[in-house]
Order: structure tokens, then sequence, then C-alpha cells
């Protein structure tokens, strides 16, 4: 990917983000999935997450005070994945869809919010592989993604770095969910 791709898809390559992560066996499954799929087909490895919020800019150490108390007004709740999908963005290749759900779009409202952000055009989800592919090619990959959890709890938001120019992206720290 270049500079161009980057453009093209008018997004912030250095920024912040706020995530919801699986943990536990459905952690395990993800992971193991994008490790696989980076691994055959040459592409940028990442810890399984779905985006609350993303592309924003701030100084770190306010922005992990904010995440903070974001994480205080925000009950841990339970995801819901309907199935695959595909698109040609380089970061939401292949993924699996999440259900808006009332919790869910609460969590992304007090998110924006806080940071200041729109709420309009959010389409949850959880990638397992970035880069350009053919619709075939992704089809094909779905045998390598059978059987994967339904559903998991949700009880952190974390706050990570991301560098789309070199692919990397940090998580900085999570924040328990109130109960």
């Amino acid at each position: 990917m270049n500079n161009s791709d980057l453009l093209f898809e008018k997004r912030n390559a250095i920024s912040f983000s706020l995530w919801l992560m699986p943990d536990g066996a459905a952690k395990k499954f993800f992971q193991k999935t994008i490790n696989k799929l980076s691994e055959n087909y040459r592409a940028p490895a990442f810890e399984p997450h779905i985006t609350l919020i993303g592309g924003f800019l701030g100084i770190e150490k306010d922005l992990l005070i904010k995440t903070e108390l974001l994480a205080r007004q925000i009950k841990s709740f339970q995801l819901s994945i309907k199935n695959i999908g595909i698109s040609n963005q380089f970061f939401q290749s292949l993924f699996l869809k999440v259900q808006l759900s009332k919790d869910l779009y609460n969590a992304r409202k007090l998110s924006c919010l806080k940071f200041g952000l729109t709420i309009e055009g959010y389409e949850p989800h959880l990638s397992l592989l970035y880069g350009k592919y053919t619709t075939n090619e992704k089809r094909k990959m779905f045998s390598i993604i059978d059987n994967y959890p339904k559903s998991f709890i949700v009880n952190k938001i974390y706050l990570a770095h991301n560098n789309e120019i070199n692919f990397k992206w940090k998580v900085l720290k999570g924040f328990p969910l109130a109960n």
C-alpha cells in the first residue's frame, strides 16, 4: 500500500482510536484467525478489535484521561456477530459484521460526545484481514473463518495508537467498564 491509497481512504494515517476487544477464548480464536490470514496472504497483523471511534488526534496523556472517564460511564455489554462481510476498502477487506445493539450504539454515542466526533456513519465490524484482494480470493478465505464465536462480552475500552503508514497498531491502555 502506498500513500495515495491512504489519501484515497481519507484517514488520519497517524492517529488514535478507541477499541472494544474480545478476551478469553474469543480473543484466542480471532487472533489465531488474523495471524493465519496475515501469514497466508502476506498482510499486516493486528489485534482483534471493533473500532468504537477512530482517526482522532490529541495528546496521549489527555486522551488516556478522557478514555478512563468514558469507561466509567459505560457498563459491560455483549457484542453479537451477524455474519462475514467483504469490501474493497483496504482496512475493511474481510471482516465480521457486528450487530449495532442499543448498548453498542450508546457506547459509540458517549465516545463521540467525549471526543468531539460525529456519530453518523458507523458500521461496527471486527476486521480479519487488511489488504486488496479479489472477491473470489476473499470468498476462498471463508473456510478459515469457520465456527467463529457468535458473541462475546465487552468489559474494557482500549486506547490505541495507529500508524497506518507502517502498519503498526499499539494498544496503549485498557480501562474497565462500569459494572
